[in-house]
């Protein structure tokens, strides 16, 4: 008779949370034999259906990135300017569009290098898209020098930014010094005046400014998309965010979501 009530535990809210403390009798109500019993009962119960775990490790994870979205779309609304406004960062696309998507990228990660094509094919579908480019350095130097490097870049035009961007993009090894002045020079930036205003101390604050705002977003990783149409930012549900690579089919129905 405990075997079978044990079994109608574990197959309701008692598999979720791996402990006792959801049955419906106190836990202290059973003896130790009895506890034993349970947990090998349990233990059992989940080897034979481990589908079970993997239920569960989904639906946590799914909870998980429900409550970093709300916050992030919290976080977003409240410091909607610097990100969706920003003066410093670069933009592909549309610069006058009011249909924003921002993206949080490394040139180092592999994630990003793969999303690439996607994102071009995101600008050429869509006319009036603006992607502002936020540089989010978490592969040590190299990423922390990439990352200066295109606020730099920009100062000497966007078609030779956007080439710097995609040449950075499109190197498939990990970058170093040499990797990253050779895709500047490919693109067709003065080395000297783009070091120039690499070692600029403003240029430095700004890689820092948007590091802050990806930790006040709860960003962790790259890429990440925040997407929104600043006239009609209203409130955090105004704002679409998407944390990690996606597909271009997924991105395409945040913005279409956000453009309406």
């Amino acid at each position: 008779m405990l075997r079978n009530h044990c079994l109608v535990i574990v197959t309701t809210a008692l598999i979720s949370l791996f402990t006792l403390s959801t049955v419906a009798a106190p836990a202290q109500q059973f003896n130790k034999v009895q506890k034993q019993e349970i947990e090998k009962i349990i233990h059992d119960y989940l080897v034979e259906n481990p589908k079970i775990m993997v239920e569960v490790a989904q639906s946590l994870q799914k909870k998980k990135i429900a409550e970093m979205t709300v916050r992030a779309k919290q976080a977003a609304f409240e410091n909607k300017d610097v990100l969706f406004n920003p003066s410093y960062n670069p933009i592909i696309g549309n610069q006058q569009s009011t249909l924003t998507m921002v993206e949080f990228l490394d040139f180092q990660c592999p994630h990003c290098k793969d999303m690439s094509n996607v994102i071009d094919e995101l600008v050429a579908n869509n006319p009036d898209l603006k992607i502002v480019i936020k540089v989010l350095p978490i592969f040590g130097p190299a990423s922390e020098l990439s990352a200066k490097a295109a606020i730099a870049a920009q100062k000497q035009g966007q078609d030779k930014y956007i080439e710097f961007h995609k040449a950075l993009l499109d190197v498939k090894t990990r970058l170093d010094k040499n990797k990253i002045f050779a895709a500047a020079e490919k693109a067709g930036l003065d080395l000297r005046t783009l070091k120039k205003d690499i070692d600029d101390p403003k240029t430095a604050a700004l890689v820092k400014k948007d590091f802050h705002l990806a930790q006040k977003l709860g960003i962790i990783g790259t890429p990440a998309f925040l997407f929104t149409n600043t006239k009609n930012l209203t409130g955090s549900d105004s704002i679409d965010y998407v944390p990690g690579a996606a597909s271009k089919d997924d991105l395409q129905e945040h913005i279409k979501k956000v453009a309406s």
